[in-house]
C-alpha cells in the first residue's frame, strides 16, 4: 500500500479487510484490492508491482485495464488479489465515496460501507451474505461510520 500511495495509484481495499475496517475482523484468505482500470492507473499499478518485485513474467500494463481479470500474488493466507473490475459497480463513483484510514503517514483507501454492502449482497455467497448482514447491523448502530472525524483545532 505504501508503494501504491507513493505512486498515487487509485485503489480500494474490498473483501474481508474492508469488512474488518467497517465492522469486525474475521479470517480472510487474501487481501482484495480493486484498482481503477484506466490506462494511466494501470501503468502506475504495473510500475508499483515491479518495484514490489511481484512476479510479472508474461504480464503487461494492458492486463491491468481488462475489467474481468484478476492478478494474484502469493498463496493463502497471504495472497493478494488485484481486481480490475467489479460487477455493477463503477470504480470512479466508488472512489468518490471511499473511506480513508490512516496508519502513521500512510493513507489506505477502502470501499465505502454502502458500496461494500451492495457488493457483498451482489456476490451472494454464504460468507458474503453474512458479511452484508454484519455490515448492515453496524450501519444501523453507527450510521455515520464513514464520516470524516473533525480536525482538532487546539
Amino acid at each position: 500500500m505504501k508503494i501504491f500511495g507513493e505512486r498515487k495509484v487509485k485503489y480500494l481495499i474490498i473483501g474481508g479487510y474492508a469488512v474488518a475496517k467497517h465492522a469486525e475482523p474475521r479470517y480472510t484468505k487474501d487481501l482484495d484490492i480493486w484498482i481503477s482500470n484506466a490506462r494511466e492507473n494501470a501503468e502506475l499499478v504495473f510500475q508499483s508491482l515491479k518495484e514490489f518485485s511481484a512476479p510479472l513474467t508474461g504480464i503487461t500494463v494492458e492486463d491491468f485495464t481488462v475489467p474481468t481479470l484478476v492478478f494474484q500474488i502469493g498463496i493463502e493466507p497471504s495472497r493478494i488479489d488485484i481486481l480490475m473490475g467489479l460487477k455493477e459497480l463503477n470504480f470512479e463513483e466508488c472512489w468518490e465515496r471511499r473511506a480513508i484510514s490512516r496508519i502513521g503517514d500512510l493513507e489506505i483507501n477502502f470501499i465505502s460501507l454502502d458500496d461494500l454492502i451492495f457488493n457483498k449482497r451482489l456476490a451472494g455467497r454464504p460468507q458474503d451474505l453474512r458479511d452484508a448482514e454484519t455490515l448492515q447491523l453496524k450501519k444501523l448502530i453507527q450510521p455515520d461510520i464513514d464520516r470524516p472525524l473533525p480536525k482538532n483545532e487546539d
